[in-house]
């Protein structure tokens, strides 16, 4: 009886000298991981739902990003292309690897710029817009118009679509106010209003 309480004894100081040993190790890797952190030179993971996020640093800077579905396969990547952290380039994937989003970042001087597409998942346009674009587009998923915005400085032109790319509505803007004509049609191609109006206010 004492032999066998002794390998008891035994047993729980070896438990108790491992579990030690792992929070020392494990204190220890953890104060190197935040120093790592801290400097803002080191690699790690975070989980989003179905995605893991594996996120490169150097000088302060977010510089490249990487998610995985589940399986393994590519979901985004993100490249930083200068020392701000804005210019930079992001494209994600859908399951299949066919292109789901894709966007550029850029300063010209001090002015921000931006470039998005976006994808439905047989590859057709969805969306398309960015600062130096006239015209911003929008599709169904069948490659149609619904909505475009035809840019000219501060005016812009709103056309938005009929299934089967028939017009509904067309009208002018400036500086958020109606400003120009403002034109729409039933399905069948019927105008049913034709106004112009300045600065807000209908002229005619």
């Amino acid at each position: 009886m004492k032999q066998k309480a002794s390998t008891v004894l035994l047993l729980a100081m070896i438990f108790v000298s491992v579990v030690y040993g792992y929070l020392i190790v494990r204190s220890a890797y953890s104060k190197k991981h935040i120093e790592n952190y801290t400097a803002l030179e080191t690699i790690h993971s975070l989980e989003y739902g179905d995605i893991s996020v594996e996120r490169y640093y150097r000088n302060g800077k977010n510089v490249k990003a990487f998610g995985f579905y589940k399986d393994g396969t590519l979901k985004s990547e993100f490249y930083a292309t200068d020392n701000t952290g804005y210019s930079s380039k992001y494209i994600s994937y859908y399951p299949d690897k066919k292109i789901e989003t894709r966007s550029l970042k850029w300063f010209e001087g001090e002015v921000k710029h931006y470039l998005y597409e976006e994808y439905f998942p047989n590859g057709k346009p969805r969306r398309r817009e960015g600062t130096k674009l006239s015209k911003w587009e929008y599709y169904d998923e069948n490659g149609e118009p619904t909505l475009f915005y035809l840019r000219n400085g501060e005016r812009i032109t709103e056309v938005t679509f009929f299934p089967g790319s028939r017009k509904q509505e067309e009208s002018d803007f400036y500086k958020g106010k109606r400003d120009g004509k403002w034109v729409q049609w039933d399905t069948t191609g019927k105008q049913t209003r034709n106004e112009i109006y300045q600065n807000g206010v209908k002229i005619n």
